[in-house]
């Protein structure tokens, strides 16, 4: 930081003036991302059911809360959860991914606001938000993923494949993967999930 400083400060004592990225080592900078993989998620909450689902290029998992468990659950939590499963999932078909090319972007799409600002800003308070995100961080998919990832807000209407695997709307799944041309593929839920 300090090179790039004096950089800037010897072009500005020799030039009418000077933006701070001119100073730049192209070296130092983060190379921009050359492919994205969207990981989508989604979580539905009713009164006796509830579910999550994601979705990655065709890959796809869902996932039916147990009754028990619906007492304790609340849609914030399940869309948290959702974003988790997702990197828990995917992680070791993108981690071969990232093997044969390091720049790329993880973009993580949700439609849960909670889940968008607390995972980036580790500002969750509700014990089970807190309790996913530390088993999260402790997790080696997480551990081999997190540098590649960028989490981001979309509305529910932008999330169409992960919304019909959280509802369990199989017809509609596999008619929107046929309209756009996807084998989907089921990916195995992992115990630990």
């Amino acid at each position: 930081m300090r090179k790039q400083l004096q950089r800037w400060v010897t072009l500005l004592g020799s030039t009418c003036g000077a933006s701070v990225t001119v100073a730049l080592d192209k070296r130092e900078l983060r190379l921009q991302p050359t492919v994205y993989y969207h990981l989508c998620s989604d979580a539905m909450y009713e009164a006796e059911r509830a579910g999550m689902g994601g979705f990655c290029h065709g890959l796809y998992w869902a996932f039916e809360a147990p009754p028990e468990t619906i007492p304790v659950l609340s849609i914030p939590v399940l869309e948290f959860l959702g974003v988790v499963i997702n990197l828990i999932v995917f992680g070791p078909t993108l981690k071969r991914l990232l093997a044969g090319n390091p720049n790329v972007l993880l973009v993580l799409r949700t439609d849960a606001l909670t889940a968008a600002l607390t995972l980036p800003a580790e500002s969750q308070r509700s014990p089970l938000l807190i309790a996913a995100y530390q088993w999260l961080r402790e997790r080696p998919e997480f551990k081999d993923l997190a540098a590649h990832c960028l989490i981001t807000h979309l509305f529910g209407d932008a999330n169409p494949y992960s919304d019909c695997l959280s509802r369990g709307k199989w017809e509609e799944f596999f008619a929107r993967c046929r309209q756009i041309g996807v084998k989907p593929v089921a990916m195995e839920i992992p115990f630990p999930c």
